[in-house]
């Protein structure tokens, strides 16, 4: 149904299981039940969802309205009846997508997934505890949260801040903006970023590759995994390189800009006055590479 302006009220949608899904966590005489619904689509507006145990995709896709597709599962056909997936809109025109459990609430086997493609979107804020958060094709701050599951987005401009407890983390930016990267157990890859870099993980891999046109400053830092930078046309300022156990790798035309060298700890100068950028690792090989010939 489509509304002049703001959407009235709360449109309250009870949704469950798209086919073609599977959920380990659930036995299989878990109950599901699931249906789509199109919201009005205000051009230029945010998207929020906050679920509490369920992944969250959100893509851009050729089309006029917003299509919510929401999978929900439970135990229980009554309780999966009495579930609500609402969706209403904020002054600003934010869509907000959340889930109204029965009674005392979610239970603890329940989940529900969510599903939003849409013309465009200027801003996305994503929160789950357990499951994964996709995004592309949209534009603005991405604010991305979960606590077990990976966080993707490609085809995304716009500041990304990236955050899970369990899991890996994929981003392949457009744009210069500022990407954060943090994750404990998981690797981290990080395509295409024009902008500065930031991306801790405790345990897994760092890797990130900057567009030509970027110059940093990046922070890439892990306990266990290798580390590796590969530069587009230059870095601006320097850079600083050290682990504990593995090697120290450094591209061969950038041997000019080396400044100082020891067996876990290098130093890369472009400029004196730039900002500082490092690698670092306990566990694991640090290298810079320069991409193209």
């Amino acid at each position: 149904m489509r509304t002049a302006g703001r959407l009235p009220g709360i449109l309250a949608v009870v949704l469950a299981l798209a086919g073609g899904c599977s959920f380990p966590l659930f036995d299989r005489a878990s109950e599901r039940l699931g249906r789509t619904r199109a919201v009005e689509h205000v051009p230029g507006a945010g998207v929020r969802v906050e679920l509490e145990n369920g992944s969250i995709l959100v893509e851009a896709e050729d089309r006029e309205d917003v299509e919510i597709v929401a999978s929900l599962q439970s135990h229980s056909i009554e309780r999966l009846r009495a579930t609500a997936v609402t969706s209403e809109r904020d002054e600003a025109g934010t869509l907000l997508v959340e889930v109204r459990w029965p009674g005392q609430g979610r239970q603890s086997h329940e989940r529900c997934h969510v599903r939003i493609a849409l013309p465009d979107a200027d801003g996305v804020k994503l929160t789950t505890r357990n499951g994964s958060v996709n995004v592309s094709g949209l534009s603005g701050e991405a604010d991305l949260r979960t606590h077990n599951g990976g966080v993707r987005l490609v085809r995304h401009d716009g500041p990304i801040d990236a955050h899970t407890n369990n899991g890996r983390i994929q981003i392949a930016a457009t744009g210069a903006h500022p990407i954060e990267a943090k994750t404990h157990n998981g690797s981290i890859e990080v395509e295409n970023a024009a902008a500065e870099v930031e991306a801790t993980t405790s345990n897994g891999a760092v890797t990130l590759t900057l567009a030509d046109s970027a110059t940093g400053p990046v922070e890439a830092k892990t306990h266990n995994g290798a580390v590796t930078l590969r530069l587009g046309a230059t870095l601006a300022g320097s850079l600083s390189m050290s682990n504990n156990l593995g090697d120290l790798v450094i591209d061969d035309r950038l041997g000019r800009f080396v400044k100082s060298r020891t067996k876990h700890e290098a130093l890369l100068v472009w400029d004196e006055e730039g900002p500082e950028s490092s690698l670092s690792t306990n566990n694991g090989s640090v290298r810079v590479e320069q991409r193209g010939e």
